[in-house]
């Protein structure tokens, strides 16, 4: 984790994804700037975050371990998204690990001077709710996809991810979030492309066949 000591860079990173909005306290002259390089913890399962965050770019999953010390992936953030809400905002334990995926840029407030101000914040509480009960929903999906066979896992992630039809998401990080090995998944889109479902190309993987991964969920 690097401290980024710019001001002005923070500022217009507040001003563009328009932070200030989600609180009544004036966000600028609390907030730090962070960047965290890949495979580096956010939030670590069992100990108290000493920030909040707001992550503005980058990738990052929440997991969990096995009994087996192998990574569950519950949930996965892309772009802006909140970070340590759900625990370290409350002074409790998270359940969950966060890390970085790719570097991550985030802006940071120190919960040990504003976690008070934080909680008698309104407008803050109440974006709380709202990202809680989507996150919640997002949770709630994963687990239940985690019974799935792979083939259908991949088939639902693909449509999610093939703008223009073009699947091109890095796939260690696509094995990461759907919970297989990078081998696992490697066979399955080599299952795809087999079938004439997927042609591997320069740019990724072009979706031929839009309505085969279709049936597939619909068959599941």
């Amino acid at each position: 984790m690097k401290k980024i000591m710019d001001e002005a860079l923070l500022r217009s990173y507040i001003q563009k994804h328009r932070l200030q909005s989600y609180m009544d306290m004036e966000l600028l002259p609390a907030a730090e700037l962070f960047v965290f390089q890949k495979d580096e913890y956010l939030v670590h399962a069992g100990e108290v975050s000493d920030y909040l965050y707001f992550m503005i770019r980058g990738e990052a999953i929440f997991f969990s371990y096995s009994t087996a010390e192998k990574n569950t992936c519950v949930n996965y953030l892309k772009g802006v998204c909140m970070i340590g809400e759900a625990s370290s905002l409350w002074d409790r334990p998270p359940f969950l690990s966060v890390r970085a995926m790719t570097e991550c840029t985030c802006v940071a407030l120190n919960l040990s001077l504003y976690r008070e101000q934080l909680l008698s914040d309104l407008t803050f509480l109440r974006y709380i709710g709202y990202v809680m009960g989507i996150r919640l929903n997002n949770d709630a999906r994963v687990v239940t996809s985690l019974l799935e066979p792979m083939n259908v896992r991949l088939a639902r992630y693909i449509l999610e991810h093939s703008p223009e039809d073009i699947f091109s998401a890095r796939l260690t990080t696509s094995a990461a979030i759907l919970n297989t090995s990078y081998r696992h998944l490697l066979r399955t889109l080599r299952e795809f492309c087999e079938a004439g479902i997927l042609q591997k190309t320069r740019r990724g993987y072009l979706l031929l066949d839009r309505n085969a991964l279709i049936r597939i969920l619909e068959d599941s």
